[in-house]
């Protein structure tokens, strides 16, 4: 017996391996989310060089002490590494919230200017960056007006990992100190602590 070619059987045949290709797994990985992503807290932020931020007279390098007018509770006071849960836009953004000090007009019982801090972005804008999985290094991608911006809000000089869900950064931010009652540019390490 001869086998006749039976164009509907060869057309069911050709849909359905159209249809079992479609539904294959891609060969290119997912864009998945960098493992630093996510919600990170203060753990501690010291200055190279003692200031007093806080006008108590007592010098000091932790600046969690210094500005005591400031919430550095989480969630108000944070690093945002994204794409998080809660900003899923696909793109790396840094979002790092930081104490910004603002001389107000008024003074104290003594003539001492009175210092508030609120919370501010550092650079006004925040950054983006880029993550190596293999070598662990983060790159901050800085925009293009950064000069200008980091020298009014801050510059987040490096963020590097420093153990299981722990992040340090370098920030050069300038405050007033009372010590030598002048705006000084401080060094600052911060270490994060990740939340979620």
């Amino acid at each position: 017996m001869r086998n006749k070619f039976n164009p509907v059987a060869a057309l069911a045949l050709f849909a359905s391996l159209l249809v079992a290709s479609s539904c294959a797994p891609d060969d290119a990985p997912e864009d998945q989310s960098p493992s630093i992503a996510g919600l990170y807290r203060f753990a501690a932020m010291n200055s190279a060089e003692k200031v007093d931020l806080n006008k108590d007279g007592k010098a000091s390098t932790n600046l969690l002490e210094e500005i005591d007018d400031y919430n550095f509770q989480y969630p108000v006071a944070k690093l945002e590494l994204r794409p998080t849960k809660y900003n899923n836009s696909g793109y790396q953004l840094i979002d790092i919230f930081f104490p910004h000090p603002n001389l107000t007009s008024y003074t104290d019982s003594n003539a001492r200017a009175i210092v508030l801090h609120t919370n501010n972005s550092l650079n006004g804008t925040g950054y983006t960056y880029t993550f190596d999985e293999r070598t662990k290094a983060i790159e901050i991608v800085r925009p293009a007006h950064h000069q200008k911006t980091e020298e009014e809000w801050g510059r987040l000089n490096s963020l590097t990992i420093l153990g299981t869900n722990q992040l340090t950064a370098n920030v050069t931010k300038t405050y007033y100190d009372f010590q030598t009652n002048n705006w000084r540019k401080l060094n600052i390490t911060v270490v994060y602590e990740k939340v979620e």
